[in-house]
Parts: structure tokens; sequence; C-alpha cells
């Protein structure tokens, strides 16, 4: 593991936990699921691209799956809430959202 970026959800007695993983390696997305975690292996290159750009709004890709389906990937960045009146909002390290710098808040 190169770096990773992790997270949880608890639901009461159990969690559902989250990583993103940068790898030099990897050419593109990729995931997998098991004992409740899901883990995100993305290319360090393209990671550090979309932190740092500000039209990319997400990393998305695409695999197989064992069943002969198609797993759609998609990683979004949590941009600042517009909506002040939400107390419930985790606002602890968001994004600046881009609709800010047209309109006053």
């Amino acid at each position: 593991m190169e770096g990773a970026l992790e997270s949880q959800t608890d639901f009461g007695s159990q969690a559902l936990r989250f990583a993103l993983v940068t790898r030099e390696r990897s050419l593109c997305l990729s995931a997998s699921f098991d004992d409740n975690v899901i883990i995100v292996n993305a290319p360090k290159a393209a990671v550090v691209h979309w932190a740092r750009s500000e039209e990319e709004v997400g990393l998305y890709g695409e695999q197989p799956t064992s069943k002969g389906g198609l797993l759609t990937i998609a990683g979004i960045k949590d941009f600042r809430c517009l909506d002040r009146s939400r107390a419930d909002s985790d606002e602890a390290d968001p994004y600046p959202h881009p609709l800010i710098k047209s309109r006053s808040l």
C-alpha cells in the first residue's frame, strides 16, 4: 500500500469500511469487497491530479464482475455544502464548492 484514505460508516453493531488506495503501478481503478470493506485501488498520478484540480470532480472506472456483469467505480469530491441550514453536515474537510466563486453565501 503506497497511500490510503479510509473512512467508516457505522450501522449499529456493524460497520462498512472504505479505503481509497493509491498505487504507483496501477493503470486504472479497481475495486474489491471483503469482510465489510470496500477497497478502491487507483493510479497515484490520477489521484494527485484529481485532488489538485478544480475541474476534475471524480475518478471513474469499470471492471468486470465474477458473474459477467460490469461494476462501475466512482469516487467523487466532497464539496462544501451550499445549504448552511444543514446542521448535520460534516464540513470538517470539504473541497471548496465551485459555485461559491460565482455567488455569495
